[in-house]
């Protein structure tokens, strides 16, 4: 996608001005989007296709359904002109986080959030694209202790599970209640209720 926008912005951009909200666009372009098959870069109508489900899904998430998104017709020029701007100094990587924090090694006053897959989302089996396993879980465990060896802080965020509080035991634990609702009144009445737990390693307000 981001070949389309280094190299055919105006073509991306069109397609975008033109496409109306719509659930039938929607899905048929999540399929065709999730389909596994060779694209020629840069392509400008299938990256302007993955642009529209990630603007139109849930948590912006692909295989997720359509979200209630009111702010479709925007000036796509400015915003991606905007999102490029604020992103300028942003180092992208795409990697295990045991990778990722060996590789940026931890330093004395560095600060490290992290947000690993919700259990209760993993046990459903529709929401991520790659799930964490105990192993997995218990492995951000290790890699937080290096962190705060280091003399860096840290801060992860989970749905609460007894399993991860145990974890976690050694280091300040804090919890948030929410509630998720939807568009229409009755949504917001039926809104279900939950609790986040997350973990620091100081007990500061970060």
């Amino acid at each position: 996608m981001s070949e389309g926008f280094i190299h055919k912005l105006d073509e991306l951009v069109y397609n975008l001005d033109w496409l109306p909200k719509s659930r039938k666009i929607f899905e048929d372009f999540r399929a065709d989007v999730r389909e596994k098959k060779p694209i020629e870069i840069p392509d400008p109508y299938q990256a302007a296709k993955y642009f529209y489900c990630i603007r139109h899904s849930f948590n912006k998430l692909i295989h997720t359904p359509m979200s209630m998104v009111k702010d479709w017709k925007k000036d796509w020029g400015a915003e991606l002109k905007y999102s490029r701007d604020k992103i300028a100094g942003t180092t992208i990587e795409n990697l295990d986080f045991e990778e990722l924090i060996d590789r940026y090694n931890p330093r004395k006053g560095d600060f490290w959030y992290l947000d690993p897959p919700y259990i209760v989302a993993t046990e459903k089996g529709s929401y991520y694209n790659h799930s964490f396993d105990m192993e997995d879980h218990e492995r951000l465990r290790e890699s937080v202790q290096k962190i705060h060896d280091n003399g860096g802080y840290f801060m992860v965020s989970y749905d609460y599970r007894e399993e991860v509080a145990e974890l976690y035991k050694d280091f300040d634990c804090r919890t948030l209640d929410w509630k998720y609702v939807g568009a229409t009144e009755e949504a917001r009445q039926k809104g279900r209720q939950g609790q986040d737990i997350y973990f620091k390693n100081t007990d500061s307000t970060l």
